[in-house]
């Protein structure tokens, strides 16, 4: 009997959702945010995709001032290879909300609900947010 209730149990106990991840293309770059690994077909670099789980999907915005990439994740990615060459060079720039910022050096667009970092403009300056 217990063993029934045990396996009844399992059966309609909701079903915890996986965790979704942000994977990234090392060829061609593109990100996707999935609970599995995407399909490596029709990688537009050529053949098939080589997936790389780069973050846990989260709110936190983290910019590469190096490529420019922008990631949304729980923590801070751990990606080692940046389409710029070398290492990512990671910044947190706030949290995901809905108020818009773009900065007038680079143009950056970013949905935060705080101000957004300073640090990291690519024009090798602080950037100069304006709120849309």
């Amino acid at each position: 009997m217990k063993i029934f209730l045990l396996i009844a149990a399992i059966l309609f106990l909701p079903r915890l959702a996986a965790a979704e991840k942000v994977y990234i293309c090392r060829k061609c770059q593109v990100l996707t945010i999935q609970e599995r690994t995407p399909s490596y077909a029709h990688c537009r670099a050529g053949n098939t995709h080589l997936w790389y789980n780069i973050a846990e999907f989260g709110d936190q915005i983290f910019f590469c001032r190096k490529c420019r990439l922008l990631i949304p994740a729980a923590r801070q990615p751990g990606y080692p290879y940046c389409a710029a060459g070398n290492t990512h060079l990671w910044l947190k720039m706030g949290v995901r909300g809905k108020d818009h910022y773009i900065c007038r050096k680079c143009n950056l667009q970013l949905a935060l609900s705080g101000r957004p970092s300073y640090s990291g403009c690519i024009n090798n300056s602080n950037h100069q947010w304006h709120k849309l």
